[in-house]
């Protein structure tokens, strides 16, 4: 290694040590004036005071509280109920007015509304479990099935007088490839939503399902049911051997009969067959008509 080398290697170690001590100054001073600014904020003067050990606790606990509050809300605090007390919707599409609550204590409805919240049928819609559900004054009607009306005269157009013959009718329909008698065999629009929407617990304000949207649901059904049949049994001659009724659901101005089934003789093989094209008919004042065909 040549002379010239070494004392190029030299400077350069020199310099680096310098850096080296440099930056310990700069550090040393940082310290320096740190600890100044820390002494001219204290007051000497000042009276020291000594917090009882049972105070300074309880202050820690009640912060320690607070901070594990913030962090996770719903732990170590009640959680705040921050819903409007009363939310008014106005009423569209047929609906009326209504106004969303929840009752204070001393109110009228404050009991019916905490036996409503704390009912298995409605719990299972409160899936925040932190704050309560807006009363619902038919509640019951979610869970016995219907709602309270008053009796009506309306009465059905068209249809059967039994459920037999209804049940006639549609075969006879079927073979002749009668599209239009399917049609009219079924619930109509008007009495849907006159006769039997008012009475199903789905209809009650607290929802808000416009009568005109769940025509469209049943009727989309319905018509993909009836097309079913068309397209499986159109054509053929078919004899009705039995029908059965699973369930009957009463409400108070028509009947709804469920899991129907009917067993047919097919004329032109002699075999009997389950039809499966009907599943309930509303009957209603001595008249039956198709209230869904099986989809």
């Amino acid at each position: 290694m040549s002379k010239h080398t070494r004392n190029r290697k030299q400077d350069a170690g020199d310099r680096a040590g310098l850096a080296r001590w440099g930056l310990i100054g700069l550090l040393a001073a940082a310290a320096v004036v740190a600890v100044v600014l820390a002494l001219q904020g204290t007051d000497a003067g000042a009276e020291v005071t000594h917090t009882p050990l049972g105070e300074q606790v309880t202050d820690l606990s009640s912060e320690t509280a607070a901070s594990a509050a913030q962090a996770e809300p719903g732990r170590g605090a009640k959680p705040v109920d921050d819903r409007p007390r009363e939310v008014f919707v106005e009423g569209k599409n047929g609906l009326p007015d209504f106004t969303y609550r929840l009752p204070e204590p001393g109110d009228a409805d404050y009991d019916d509304w905490q036996e409503m919240i704390h009912h298995p049928e409605y719990a299972r819609f409160n899936h925040d479990r932190t704050l309560p559900m807006y009363y619902d004054p038919e509640w019951r009607a979610q869970v016995n099935g219907r709602r309270d009306v008053p009796v009506n005269t309306l009465q059905l157009a068209g249809g059967a007088t039994s459920v037999d013959e209804l049940l006639t009718f549609v075969l006879l329909a079927l073979a002749d490839e009668d599209g239009d008698s399917i049609d009219q065999l079924r619930v109509n629009r008007d009495e849907f939503q006159l006769l039997c929407w008012p009475e199903f617990p789905q209809s009650r304000p607290y929802l808000k399902i416009p009568p005109d949207e769940a025509w469209s649901f049943h009727f989309a059904s319905m018509r993909k049911g009836a097309k079913k049949a068309f397209q499986t049994w159109s054509g053929k001659p078919l004899d009705l051997v039995t029908f059965s009724v699973g369930s009957t659901r009463e409400f108070t101005n028509f009947r709804l009969l469920e899991d129907v089934s009917e067993t047919v003789l097919d004329a032109d093989t002699g075999e009997e067959q389950e039809l499966g094209a009907i599943e309930a008919i509303l009957a209603c004042r001595g008249r039956y008509k198709v209230f869904m065909y099986r989809d």
